[in-house]
């Protein structure tokens, strides 16, 4: 996976007409809103049925022919699939329909095609004018026909609907169990689940002990309560897979995991986490006069800690020191800020606005609050992978998976001894495939695509992939995707050879507005979060 900085190839082609698209290389499709991404897909489909994949071996040109069965398309939700399955049929349709007119003639003009099709640049009039007329007219509309007679076929799959017929039809492979069933409602289980645990937890068994007013008071206010553990635990989704989450975040002694009450215990004991210490090194300027009242709640702060021996009372004030010094801080850079824009010279700090800048730069302030939430952390950590191993044993007993199961079971069947057989054999049943809304691809969900078809194998059995997304989409964090995973898939397209594309022109919303938004952005260059031409 690539460091979180590094970002996609900034050089891509802009595409006027789908023809743009290489097909004897991998694709990466950069596709705002409104760009006429559906429209490019669809004739992306149409050529790979008609024309195939192209590739050179040794200087010899070959191609490829696919029935549409081949072709794996994948989208995000079952609506989609059904919406870009009905495109792809009257896409065909309508080629159908034009094609049925030049087979009827030994030519056309380009004029007449023209006048019979319309703009130059509509997709339609420039794939009659590439397969000419005549034979060649008739075998390309025998092709079609046999595709919208079987487009009830395609390989137009939701991710996870691709994961599950993998998974089954590949059982030896991929090792996955006959007779599982994918339970796609499993709210009620982790909810009951997560009570269970919560119980186990935190209410005395046998000998044990109640925990007192203290330890409830922090296990409410880190955990909240059992309906908010089972809301985290779904939220982080199929990250929870990978081992960094816990082996990070959950305490261990002597190699052995720590439980939520046991790690509740840890953060009571004050002299563990050296909080009351590393609070006595933070101080502020008492004698600063001003009436900024969030200024003072500072003050208040420090000197509150300074005199405290209570270790929670030390993470949560230290908790909300930092949270209230970053805020001003961040008030005042842009203050700073707005008076170079407008020309007013350097902002001239008051005495309490220094202080604060001072603080946001102390590092004993950050090291403490940041230990402070770690140790928040690992409380929620240690019960969420309670809950994990809970949740998991309830489905297992009733030979249930959950639907992101399905991701993570293919994901490791594909790194296990026989993902290499594996991935060949799903290349030999989908050679190619298009990935709709690539923006909401998550690191599971990546490494699966790139295990199949951005390897050394794939790239000798010619097999291509084309991911399409739009980045600016992936603030919303769909299903725990993120910018990071799709900069990634990028560059990895870079470095198999293959080629980066971007839909510029937009179809969708007036010329003034795009021009505000680029002009935005225009006098902000190089400053975008998300990465190099986003």
């Amino acid at each position: 996976m690539s460091d979180r900085t590094e970002t996609v190839n900034s050089t891509s082609v802009n595409i006027r007409s789908p023809y743009d698209i290489d097909l004897s290389v991998n694709g990466f499709i950069r596709a705002s809103a409104g760009t006429g991404k559906t429209y490019s897909m669809t004739a992306l489909f149409a050529r790979l049925i008609t024309e195939g994949i192209h590739f050179s071996d040794d200087g010899i040109e070959g191609f490829a022919p696919l029935d549409l069965r081949r072709i794996l398309v994948v989208t995000f939700t079952e609506k989609g699939t059904a919406d870009l399955k009905r495109d792809i049929r009257k896409r065909i349709d309508s080629l159908i329909s034009r094609v049925s007119v030049v087979r009827m003639t030994e030519r056309f003009s380009e004029t007449e095609i023209a006048e019979i099709y319309g703009d130059s640049g509509n997709f339609e009039t420039q794939f009659i004018k590439r397969i000419g007329s005549g034979e060649n007219a008739v075998r390309i509309l025998k092709i079609l026909t046999q595709a919208a007679n079987d487009i009830d076929q395609a390989s137009v799959f939701t991710i996870h609907g691709f994961c599950s017929r993998m998974l089954r039809a590949n059982a030896f492979e991929s090792g996955e169990l006959f007779g599982l069933q994918v339970n796609e409602d499993t709210a009620e289980l982790l909810t009951e689940a997560s009570r269970e645990v919560w119980r186990e937890s935190f209410y005395p068994r046998g000998h044990e002990k109640e925990i007192g007013d203290k330890e409830a008071g922090l296990v409410h206010s880190v955990l909240v309560s059992p309906d908010s553990m089972a809301a985290l635990f779904s939220k982080l989704g199929t990250r929870l897979s990978d081992g960094t989450v816990f082996n990070a975040d959950c305490p261990e002694e002597n190699g052995r995991r720590l439980s939520p009450r046991e790690v509740l215990g840890r953060m009571l004991d004050g002299s563990r986490n050296g909080l009351a210490d590393a609070v006595k090194k933070i101080s502020v300027n008492m004698d600063i006069k001003t009436r900024k009242g969030d200024f003072n709640r500072i003050r208040d702060i420090i000197a509150g800690l300074r005199q405290e021996t209570d270790s929670v009372a030390i993470m949560n004030g230290l908790s909300e020191l930092w949270k209230t010094v970053r805020s001003l801080a961040d008030e005042i850079r842009k203050a700073q800020d707005k008076a170079i824009k407008e020309g007013n010279g350097p902002y001239k700090l008051k005495d309490w606005e220094a202080e604060v800048l001072r603080l946001s730069e102390n590092p004993e302030l950050r090291d403490a609050s940041c230990r402070a939430a770690r140790e928040k952390n690992e409380l929620r950590m240690s019960f969420v992978r309670a809950l994990s191993e809970k949740f998991r044993g309830r489905l297992k007993a009733l030979s249930s998976l959950t639907t992101d199961d399905l991701l993570t079971d293919l994901r490791d069947a594909l790194e296990s001894e026989h993902g290499r057989e594996l991935a060949a054999r799903i290349r030999s049943l989908l050679p190619v495939a298009m990935i709709d809304e690539s923006q909401d691809t998550d690191s599971v969900q990546s490494e699966i695509f790139r295990k199949i078809y951005l390897s050394d194998e794939a790239k000798a059995e010619h097999a291509r992939i084309f991911i399409v997304g739009d980045p600016k989409q992936s603030i919303y964090s769909f299903r725990g995707a993120d910018v990071y995973t799709y900069n990634s898939l990028g560059k990895d397209i870079s470095e198999n050879g293959g080629c980066h594309y971007s839909l510029q022109r937009n179809y969708r919303s007036s010329a003034d507005v795009i021009e505000a938004v680029n002009l935005l952005f225009r006098n902000s260059p190089g400053s975008s979060p998300l990465g190099e031409g986003i």
